[in-house]
Formats: C-alpha cells, structure tokens, sequence
C-alpha cells in the first residue's frame, strides 16, 4: 500500500525539518517545492546510509525504468521506492494502490502524514537565547510552546529568522509550523488555543501584553482560523510557512 514518504520509511519529517530549518529555506527559496524535495531525499539517504532509487510515474501511471538516484555514494543497499503520480510511495514490487481508494487523511499532526512519531528535534530557544533544550517524548509541544512564550516574554518579539543564534532561528521554524498546522486546525484544542494567545498578543514583532500564552476561547471555525493564520503569516514568515509545507507535501498530498 502506498504511503507517504516519511511513514514508508518510518522517519517523522517535523524531526528531520527542525534539524535543519535554514537549509530547507534556502531550498525552498532556490527550486520551490522540488527543491525542499530533493533535500529531503539527499538528506534521508544519509540517514538510511543507503542510496534511494526514486521511480516516477508517467501519466498512466507506469513507473519509469530508470529511477532518479541520490545519495550513491552510501553504502548500503539500494532502497528502491515508486513515486505515484498522487505523491505517495510504495515500494518496488508492491501493488499499486487502487484509484478510488483516498489515502487516509493525516492524524493529528506533524509535518508529514498520518500517524507520525513525535520523537525529537531542535529545540527553541528559551528567553536569553542560549542553548535550547532538547524537546523530546510525550510533553515535547509543551516544552517547546514554554520555550517560544518565554522567549516572547524575554525578547519582547517572536524568533526571527534572521536571527544569529541558532537556537532563535530554530524556535522561529518551529513557530512557523505550528502557526501552519494551526491554519487548518490539525492542533488539538489545548495547543491551539495556547498558541492563539500567543500569537493575537504577538502581532508584528511587538508584544500587546505580557507573560507566556495561557488558554483562551478561541473560535473553532476553520474559516476564521485560516483568515487569521493566512493574516498572520504575512509578517514575514510566509516563506519560511511556504518551506515548512513543502515538506510535509510529500506525506500530505
């Protein structure tokens, strides 16, 4: 059966993406979309230590002989994968998946699918701009969501991308997905609410009130969240948002 590429390979793309926000970017901004893809797949041959074999399909959905190679110089065998013309994979020799059948819509989230592992990624930054914590297991959204409130509440702005610190510019592209993901209410109510908070207190780069985003009763109607997101983005995040979705295109078409 045919899945995404990162449940096929049992990777989350939000950890890979928060390992190297800045390069998914500058992908994004060189080649689009397929920019961010080939990143990905160059950067998951090294994490497999095998080259990947990406047969594309042609509009019959045929896969093409030849498969487009990346990463040839790792050293483990060949992982071999067809790229449907529905941007799910499957690997080579399985069946194709039936047409009437939709791939099974994302649980609730995380850049790249359904079902996804939630496991680790670099951390934000908290208020002085240090180090950052490693935010991993069960309350990992919790430690990152107090890393961006007290950053906010420190820095008196959100993360920038254009920021020297890594540990800023790290929390800024994990803010970037989670305003995505609150666009099309893929957060579960809790979060959501939290990061609204945040955020309508946060518009611009001037903080309108104090402290680290507690609750709140936000509206749940997807139309005026998405107003909202959509609004909110164009702060100068749109691209790196625009990145963002790039990389869960290849779990989430």
């Amino acid at each position: 059966m045919a899945k995404n590429f990162f449940d096929l390979l049992g990777y989350s793309s939000d950890e890979l993406a928060d390992t190297m926000p800045e390069k998914i970017v500058q992908a994004f901004h060189d080649n689009g979309k397929d920019g961010v893809r080939v990143l990905m797949y160059e950067e998951m041959s090294k994490r497999l230590q095998a080259p990947l074999h990406i047969h594309s399909c042609n509009e019959d959905g045929v896969p093409n002989a030849e498969p487009d190679v990346y990463g040839n110089d790792q050293p483990g065998e060949p992982v071999k994968l067809i790229r449907e013309n529905t941007d799910l994979y499957r690997r080579h020799g399985d069946p194709i998946s039936s047409p009437e059948r939709s791939p099974e819509p994302p649980s609730a989230p995380s850049g790249g699918g359904a079902a996804r592992k939630r496991s680790s990624g670099a951390a934000g930054g908290g208020g002085g701009g240090g180090g950052g914590s490693k935010a991993t297991g069960p309350d990992a959204w919790e430690r990152r969501f107090a890393d961006l409130a007290e950053f906010v509440a420190k820095r008196g702005h959100r993360p920038r991308r254009t920021a020297t610190e890594d540990a800023e510019r790290h929390l800024h592209y994990w803010m970037g997905q989670q305003q995505r993901k609150l666009g099309h209410n893929e957060l579960p109510k809790d979060q959501a609410d939290k990061l609204e908070a945040l955020l309508a207190r946060t518009k611009g780069k001037k903080v309108e009130g104090g402290g680290g985003g507690g609750g709140g009763g936000s509206s749940r109607k997807s139309g005026s969240r998405k107003k909202r997101a959509a609004a909110d983005a164009g702060s100068g995040d749109s691209e790196d948002e625009a990145a963002a979705q790039a990389v869960e295109d290849d779990g989430d078409d």
